[in-house]
């Protein structure tokens, strides 16, 4: 009995400069504009059909931060304990700051300038700009820029 996956095509609409430019930059990059769209597709739908319980350390933290106007360290500092690290806010961090790196350099948004770190991530939903230097870390859904 065979396996096989049925294929469906989709149909966007997209303004015929971008797609050109989406097209030269995939063409440029050797990279299959398709399979692009295809991943990006599974993991929105994999982020959004995620229970709670499966969530990450970082969604899971972005949630308590009930205000979104503490900055990372005070955010850390009220929910170690917690989490389970026994107070110690600046491990909580540490892995917070790693994660986030990690998801914005794999969404593309993330840049470097003078030793801080700032990038854009996608959590529970909304859309979160960040600033880490010297272990110093600031959030919002505003633009820190």
């Amino acid at each position: 009995m065979n396996n096989v996956t049925k294929i469906e095509y989709l149909n966007i609409m997209i303004n015929e400069d971008l797609k050109n430019r989406f097209t030269t930059i995939c063409e440029e990059k050797s990279i299959d504009s398709s399979a692009l769209i295809r991943n990006w597709i599974e993991g929105f739908v994999t982020e959004q059909e995620r229970p709670l319980i499966s969530m990450d350390l970082l969604d899971i933290v972005w949630k308590l931060n009930k205000t979104k106007e503490q900055s990372m360290n005070q955010v850390c500092c009220s929910v170690a304990n917690l989490l389970g690290y026994d107070g110690c806010s600046d491990e909580l961090f540490h892995d917070l700051a790693a994660i986030l790196l990690r998801r914005a350099k794999d969404q593309g948004c993330f840049e470097v300038s003078d030793g801080t770190q700032r990038g854009k991530v996608l959590i529970n939903g909304e859309n979160v700009y960040f600033m880490l230097k010297d272990s110093i870390g600031e959030w919002s859904t505003e633009s820190l820029l």
